[in-house]
């Protein structure tokens, strides 16, 4: 079987405090809580939406670790899966943004 773009390999839970800072195509922004963190499969050579003809049918993917987010119904999401949604940052546990620059400290 060959995972497809948005197909998580591996997941592990995120400690507690992670958080995502996001921005969508209009430049709201907004954060939401990591609750764990996937190994997602974010490119395939054997999608129809591969064009590259040095790759295409070929059994290549491309994996990168992805923060999972929690979805009002209850269902997890790895972030890659989110149209239009930008990761611009993420907050660790323990680290505090100074007010006025936006910088962390911690």
């Amino acid at each position: 079987m060959e995972p497809v773009v948005g197909s998580v390999l591996h997941f592990s839970p995120a400690g507690s405090g992670w958080v995502a800072n996001l921005q969508d195509d209009d430049d709201n922004v907004w954060q939401e809580p990591v609750v764990g963190w996937g190994c997602v499969v974010v490119w395939a050579a054997y999608a129809a939406e591969n064009e590259d003809v040095e790759t295409k049918g070929t059994k290549q993917f491309q994996t990168e670790l992805q923060p999972i987010m929690l979805l009002e119904d209850g269902s997890m999401e790895p972030l890659v899966m989110r149209d239009g949604i930008t990761l611009t940052g993420l907050v660790m546990p323990g680290m505090v943004l100074m007010p006025r620059t936006g910088e962390a400290s911690g």
